[in-house]
C-alpha cells in the first residue's frame, strides 16, 4: 500500500531552514506518516505552466516501469535521472525516512541526480544555513510518499532543486513529479521484496505497477485477447465492458472508428510480431463511443508473459484536460495581448532592473516618440519627460511598489512636461507583477485627463460665481437638467427642503400633488419653445405644510442652440396668496352665512327726526330667513313702519343709540306689532362715524320661551320625583364622587346627604364588585355602551350587605363628551334573600332527587315519554335521559310489555283527568336496556296544567318489585301445594274419625253393659269400668276436635252456646287429666266457688281449652 500527499513547493524567498529530509512528529512510526503540506512562493505560484512533453514524460514512466520489473535495486537512481531530465532541475533525488530496531529513524538518500549527485547514499543532507551544500538550492520541489508494509515502513520524498533563481518550477513540473514519485514505493517495496524473497518472481513488481499506476496501462496476449488492465485503462474503455480475456480487435472496434481501429490492431500485430516498438505522439482521436474526441500519447512494446509466450503492453497518457487547458491558456493569452494593444489606457511595463520592456500603442505617443524606447533605463526617461527632479519621486515609487509589492494609485497627477513645456494631468496607478522569465516587474496604468482638469476649472470658477449669485440672492436658487428631469441644485430658503445632489424626485418631493399636472404641461410647453418656464403654483415645504411660489427658469444654449440646463427662481407668495385666499374665503364665509343661518339678519338705515331721535329706519339688506322670521317680504328699499306702524318704540330707541353710539347691544324683548313673537336680538353699528346703518341679528325665540317655561316645570317636576323617589337616585362625577344624592339613599345607605358627597361611591361599593362595576363605567365612558344594568352591593353603615339594581347612564354635552353620570339604584336585598331561599329549595329537590332511591320521572301527555329523569332510572333500566328523548313519542310503546300496555293507557288517561292531590298507582313491566323484562310499581299524579286548565305533565315515583313479584309467585305456588295437602288432611281426618269412632262406640257401648248389668259389678269393677267410661268418652272427644280442628282450618267450625256451670265444668276436667297428673307426681286441687257460677258458653269448645290448659300446665310442670 502506497500513500501520497501534496506536494512541498518552497523557494529561497520562503527562509527555509532545517534539513530538507522530513521531520516526522515525535511518536510517529514513519510507515503510519501522512504527509499533506504545501509550500510556494509567490512567484513560483503565479508563473504560468510550461507546454507539457507528452512524449518525454511517457519515455521516463516506461523506463521506470521497465526498471521497477528488472531491476528494483536501479529504479530509484531511475527514477532521479527521470526527474531531473523532465523537470530541467539542478538536482533531483530520493529521501527515505525509515524506522529501525531500536525505535528511533534514520534518514537516507539512496539516489540523487544532478550537481548533488556527491551526496547520495549518504544519511544526511543538512540544507541549513550553516551547512548547506554547494551549489546553493534557489528553489525546491518536494512530493512526500509513504510505504507501509512489516516493521520496517518507511515514509519519503522525491525531491527536485533548481540552482538558478531564475529557472523556477511551475505547475506542470509539479504534476510529472506526482506522476514519477509514484514508482517510489513500488520501488522500495520491489526491493524490500527481492531481498527478502530468495527467488524473486520476475513479474511481481509489473504487476504491482500495472495495478497502481496513475496512467494507461494494458496487455495483450499471444492469443490477441486482453489480459490485463490498469484502473485508469478500464476507465478509458468503461464502455466497452468486460475487458479481461475478451478479444482484442472487438475492443478496439467499439471503441475507435475506421481507418484508425485497423491502424491500431496492424502496430500491435507488428509489434507482437516482430518485437519493435511503436510510439505516437500527441493524437487527437475521435472515440466510436464517446461524443468528443479525446487526446492520448501511448507506447507498445513486447514483453514476456507469466506463462513464457509474448504479449505486448500499451502505457498511454490521457492528454485530454491537459490539451484542453492548452488551449485554454493560448485564448488567455491571445485576449491579454489584445486587451494591451487596444485597451484605452497606456500600459508599459518595467523589469527588475527598471528597464522598459513592453509599452502598448496608446502609451507610445506620451513619452514623446522617443526612439528605441524597449530596453532603455525608466529613469533616463522618466527625467527626459518629467526632468530631474520629479522622475526621481516616480523612481522611487516604481522601486518601492518592486520591492514590497505594495501597488500605488495617484487619482490626479499634476506636473510640468520637461519635455514638451506644459502642464499635464494623469490619473495613474502601478503593480507588481511577474513576468514571462519568472522574474518581477511593475506594471503601470495611465489615463491623460488634462483637458477633463482644465474644464473642472473652469466649472468650478463658473460655481463659484454662481454659489455667490445664491448667497446673495432671497429667493429660491435652482438649476435642472436639460430636459428638466432632474434637479441638479436647489437652495429652497426654508421653502422647500435644499438639494445639492441631482434627483429625479423633485416633482413628488417639492410639488403639490393638486398642482403636478399642471406644472408638468407649463414645463412641456417651454421644453418644447426653449421658451422661459414662469408659473404659480402650491409646493411642499419641508415639515409638510403648504406653500406658494412663483418659479420662473430660462434655459441655458450651448452654440448650436442646445438646452445645456435649466437656471431658475423662486419667489416665497405664501403670505400674498393666504392674504389674497383669506379675503376670499371671509368673503365666501360672509356669503354662505349669510344665506345659510337660520337666524333673521338685516342691515338697516336708521331715520332720525330734527330732534335727534330715531323714528323710522328702512331695509338695505335681508338675509333669506329674515322673511321667515319676521313674517316680512320684499323689505329691502321698505321702512319697517310700512309693515308695522304701531311698532314698539322700544325698538327705535335701542337702534338708534346703537347707530349713534357705535355701542352694541343684545337683548330679548317681544313684539305685538309683528305677532306675539318674542326676539333674542343683537345689534351693532356697521360703517364709518358718520354711518347711521346697524346690523341686526335676531332669532326667533317664541317657542324657545315656551319651552324654557316647560322645562322649568319639568324640572320642578323632576325635582319631586328626585325628592319621592322610592328608590336611590344619585348623579356622580368623573371621580366617581357622589355629586347629587335623593333621600332614598339615606336609607339605602344609612348615610345622609352630607356624608354621601363627600365620598366615593367605590368606597360603599362590595370589593368582591367594584372591578366589574368599573370595568362596565369605564365602557361607558368610552361610548362603546350607552348604558348599564348591574345588581352588585353596597356596605350599609351599619355593616350589612345592601344589594341594589343598579342602572347606569352618562350625560354628554353637546360635542358627546361626559359630564357625569346618572344612576338608579333598587334596593333587592329581600329579592335576593328569597331568590336564595328559592336556589336552596332547588338545590334541595335537586340533591333529593339524586339521593332518593326510588326512580323519579316528568312525564309530557303530548310528548308521550318521560321529559326528565333521575339518575336511578338509568341504573335501573340502563336508558339516559338522550335515549328516552330519540324514543321521542315512540318511548311507551318500545319499552312498555305489549300486555301492560293497555292498563298502562288506561292508567294515565286516569291520572291527567283526576284531581291535583289524587295519587293513582300502577304495576306493569318495561324492558330495560339489556332486553329483560322487569316489574315497576308506579305512583302518579299531577304536576303543571296548562292554560286551558287541563293537565299537561305529571310527575311519580317507580320503585323496581321483580323480587317482590318472584316472591309471590313462589307463595301462590305453596298456597297451591298447602291447600292440596290441606284437603289430603281433612279426607284422612274424615276417614280416621270413623274408624277410631267404630270400635270406640263398641268399647263405651260393653262398658255401660257392665255398668248395669246383673249381677252388678263389685266396686273395684264398678270403678274400673268408670274410668273406662271416661277414657272413652274422653277420647271419643279427642275425635271431635280434630274434626273440630279441620273444620276450623276450612272456616266451617260453628259453636252451640249454652248455660254451663262454671263448677261442674271444672270438675270434669279435673278427672280427665288426673290420671296423667298423679303419672307425673302432680296433686291437682281446684279452688271451690262461692255460690253457683253459671256461665254462657259452647260446653265442649271450653272443656277443650281448659283441657289443654291443665295438660300443657302438667306437661310442662
Amino acid at each position: 500500500m502506497t500513500t501520497t500527499a501534496d506536494p512541498l513547493q518552497v523557494s529561497r524567498d520562503d527562509a527555509l531552514t532545517g534539513d530538507l529530509a522530513l521531520t516526522l512528529p515525535a511518536g510517529v512510526h514513519p510507515s503510519s506518516a501522512v504527509l499533506q503540506n504545501k509550500l510556494q512562493s509567490n512567484a513560483q505560484a503565479q508563473q504560468p505552466p510550461r507546454y507539457a512533453n507528452a512524449a518525454a514524460e511517457i519515455a521516463a514512466l516506461l523506463a521506470l516501469a521497465t526498471a521497477l520489473g528488472e531491476a528494483p535495486h536501479a529504479a530509484l537512481q531511475v527514477l532521479a535521472d527521470s526527474v531531473l531530465a523532465l523537470l530541467v532541475a539542478g538536482s533531483a533525488g530520493v529521501s527515505v525516512l525509515s524506522g529501525q530496531s531500536d525505535g528511533s529513524a534514520l534518514v537516507r538518500w539512496p539516489a540523487i541526480a544532478g550537481r548533488w549527485q556527491a551526496y547520495s547514499g549518504g544519511s544526511r543532507l543538512l540544507l541549513a544555513p550553516a551547512d548547506t551544500p554547494e551549489p546553493a538550492a534557489e528553489h525546491y520541489l518536494v512530493v512526500p510518499f509513504g510505504v507501509a508494509g512489516g516493521t520496517n515502513g518507511a515514509t519519503g520524498t522525491v525531491w527536485a532543486v533548481a540552482h538558478d533563481a531564475a529557472l523556477g518550477f511551475d505547475a506542470e513540473d509539479l504534476r510529472q513529479l506526482q506522476h514519477l514519485a509514484l514508482f517510489a514505493a513500488p520501488a522500495l517495496q520491489a526491493i524490500a521484496a527481492r531481498d527478502a524473497a530468495p527467488i524473486p518472481h520476475p513479474h511481481a513488481s509489473f504487476d504491482s505497477l500495472i495495478e497502481n499506476a496513475p496512467f494507461g496501462v494494458y496487455v495483450v496476449d499471444a492469443q490477441f485477447r486482453m489480459c490485463q488492465a490498469s484502473a485508469a485503462a478500464h476507465k478509458a474503455f468503461a464502455t466497452v465492458q468486460p475487458l479481461i480475456g475478451r478479444e482484442f480487435g472487438d475492443i478496439v472496434r467499439a471503441a475507435w472508428p475506421e481507418p484508425f481501429a485497423s491502424e491500431v490492431l496492424a502496430h500491435f500485430r507488428r509489434t507482437l510480431d516482430t518485437g519493435v516498438a511503436h510510439s505516437e505522439p500527441t493524437l487527437n482521436e475521435l472515440r466510436k463511443d464517446m461524443p468528443n474526441s479525446e487526446s492520448y500519447d501511448w507506447k507498445i512494446a513486447r514483453i514476456i508473459l507469466p506463462d513464457g509466450g509474448f504479449g505486448v503492453v500499451c502505457y498511454f497518457f490521457d492528454l485530454t484536460e491537459r490539451q484542453q487547458a492548452v488551449q485554454a491558456l493560448r485564448l488567455r493569452t491571445a485576449q491579454l495581448e489584445t486587451l494591451f494593444s487596444e485597451a484605452p489606457l497606456g500600459i508599459y511595463l518595467v523589469d527588475a532592473d527598471l528597464r522598459i520592456c513592453q509599452v502598448n500603442p496608446k502609451a507610445l505617443p506620451e513619452f514623446g516618440n522617443i526612439p528605441g524606447l524597449i530596453g532603455q533605463d525608466f529613469a533616463t526617461v522618466m527625467q527626459t519627460v518629467w526632468g530631474p527632479a520629479r522622475a526621481a519621486d516616480i523612481v522611487q515609487q516604481f522601486r518601492h511598489t518592486l520591492n514590497t509589492g505594495e501597488p500605488f494609485e495617484a487619482e490626479e497627477l499634476i506636473a510640468e512636461r520637461f519635455d514638451l513645456g506644459t502642464t499635464a494631468c494623469y490619473e495613474w496607478q502601478i503593480h507588481r507583477m511577474p513576468l514571462p522569465d519568472g522574474s518581477r516587474g511593475v506594471v503601470c496604468h495611465f489615463r491623460d485627463i488634462s483637458k477633463r482638469v482644465q474644464a473642472q476649472a473652469k466649472i468650478r470658477e463658473s460655481e463659484m460665481r454662481y454659489r455667490a449669485l445664491v448667497t446673495a440672492s432671497d429667493d429660491i436658487v435652482y438649476r435642472m437638467s436639460p430636459d428638466f428631469r432632474e434637479v441638479l441644485d436647489l437652495v429652497g430658503r426654508n421653502l422647500v427642503a435644499d438639494s445639492h445632489v441631482p434627483s429625479s424626485q423633485w416633482m413628488q418631493d417639492y410639488v403639490h400633488p393638486q398642482d403636478r399636472q399642471r406644472v408638468g404641461a407649463a414645463i412641456e410647453a417651454a421644453l418644447a419653445t426653449k421658451s422661459i418656464f414662469e408659473l404659480e403654483h402650491c409646493v411642499l415645504r419641508p415639515g409638510g405644510e403648504l406653500g406658494w411660489a412663483r418659479t420662473r427658469a430660462v434655459p441655458l444654449l450651448d452654440a448650436d442652440g442646445a438646452v445645456m440646463e435649466w437656471f431658475g427662481t423662486a419667489s416665497d407668495i405664501t403670505e400674498m396668496r393666504s392674504a389674497q385666499q383669506t379675503l376670499i374665503e371671509s368673503e365666501e364665509r360672509y356669503r354662505s352665512l349669510f344665506n345659510a343661518i337660520d337666524q333673521g339678519y338685516c342691515i338697516i338705515n336708521m331715520l332720525f327726526d330734527d330732534t335727534g331721535k330715531a323714528v323710522d329706519y328702512s331695509f338695505e339688506e335681508v338675509n333669506p330667513a329674515f322673511a321667515k322670521v319676521t313674517g316680512i317680504k320684499n323689505a329691502v328699499g321698505r321702512r319697517i313702519r310700512e309693515f308695522a306702524p304701531e311698532l314698539e318704540e322700544h325698538w327705535f330707541h335701542t337702534y338708534g343709540k346703537v347707530a349713534l353710539t357705535g355701542e352694541s347691544v343684545r337683548f330679548v324683548h317681544d313684539t305685538k306689532a309683528l305677532g306675539n313673537f318674542c326676539y333674542d336680538v343683537y345689534a351693532l353699528k356697521v360703517g364709518g362715524p358718520d354711518s347711521r346703518k346697524v346690523a341686526v341679528l335676531f332669532s326667533d325665540i317664541t317657542e324657545r320661551q315656551r319651552t324654557e317655561e316647560a322645562l322649568r316645570a319639568s324640572e320642578e317636576q323632576f325635582r319631586a320625583t328626585f325628592e319621592t323617589a322610592a328608590i336611590g337616585i344619585v348623579h356622580i362625577g368623573l371621580d366617581h364622587r357622589w355629586l347629587r344624592v335623593n333621600p332614598a339613599m339615606y336609607s339605602l345607605t344609612g348615610y345622609t346627604a352630607e356624608e354621601l358627597v363627600a365620598m366615593a361611591y367605590t368606597d360603599l361599593t362590595h370589593p368582591d364588585d367594584l372591578a366589574d362595576d368599573l370595568l362596565q363605567v369605564q365602557l361607558l365612558l368610552a361610548g362603546e355602551i350607552t348604558s348599564y344594568k348591574i345588581e352588585k352591593r353596597f356596605i350599609h353603615r351599619s355593616g350589612r350587605d345592601v344589594w341594589v339594581t343598579a342602572t347606569t347612564a352618562a350625560l354628554r354635552d353637546a360635542e358627546g363628551r361626559p359630564l357625569y353620570l346618572i344612576g338608579a339604584l333598587e334596593d333587592i336585598t329581600r329579592q335576593k334573600a328569597a331568590l336564595a331561599q328559592l336556589e336552596r329549595q332547588r338545590l334541595f329537590v335537586e340533591r333529593l332527587t339524586y339521593c332518593i332511591p326510588n326512580n323519579l320521572h316528568l312525564f309530557g301527555r303530548a310528548e308521550r315519554r318521560n321529559l326528565w329523569v333521575n339518575r336511578h332510572l338509568g341504573e335501573t333500566l340502563g336508558y339516559s335521559a338522550d335515549d328516552i328523548a330519540q324514543m321521542d313519542a315512540d318511548f311507551l310503546r318500545q319499552v312498555l310489555h305489549p300486555e301492560d300496555m293497555e292498563a298502562m293507557d288506561l292508567h294515565l288517561a286516569r291520572v291527567f283527568e283526576s284531581a291535583d292531590d289524587t295519587v293513582h298507582d300502577i304495576e306493569f313491566r318495561v324492558r330495560d336496556q339489556a332486553g329483560h323484562w322487569r316489574w315497576l310499581y308506579q305512583t302518579d299524579t299531577i304536576f303543571r296544567r296548562g292554560p286551558d286548565g287541563l293537565a299537561v305533565e305529571l310527575v311519580g315515583t317507580a320503585t323496581e318489585i321483580t323480587l317482590r313479584k318472584g316472591i309471590e309467585t313462589d307463595l301462590f305456588k305453596a298456597l297451591a301445594a298447602a291447600e292440596e295437602a290441606n284437603l289430603a288432611k281433612s279426607e284422612f281426618l274424615s276417614r280416621m274419625s270413623h274408624e277410631l269412632r267404630s270400635p270406640l262406640n263398641a268399647v263405651l257401648g260393653f262398658a255401660q253393659l257392665l255398668q248395669s248389668g246383673t249381677p252388678p259389678p263389685t266396686a273395684r269393677q264398678t270403678e274400673s269400668v268408670g274410668q273406662i267410661l271416661k277414657a272413652g268418652w274422653y277420647l271419643l272427644g279427642l275425635i271431635d276436635e280434630i274434626l273440630d280442628l279441620s273444620l276450623i282450618e276450612s272456616g266451617h267450625l260453628s259453636c252451640m252456646l249454652e248455660p254451663v256451670p262454671l263448677a261442674e265444668l271444672m270438675d270434669d276436667c279435673r278427672a280427665l287429666v288426673e290420671g296423667q297428673a298423679e303419672a307425673h307426681g302432680i296433686r291437682l286441687s281446684l279452688p271451690r266457688l262461692e255460690g253457683e257460677c253459671i256461665v254462657t258458653v259452647d260446653r265442649t269448645r271450653i272443656k277443650q281449652v281448659f283441657v289443654n290448659i291443665l295438660s300443657n300446665a302438667i306437661k310442662y310442670n
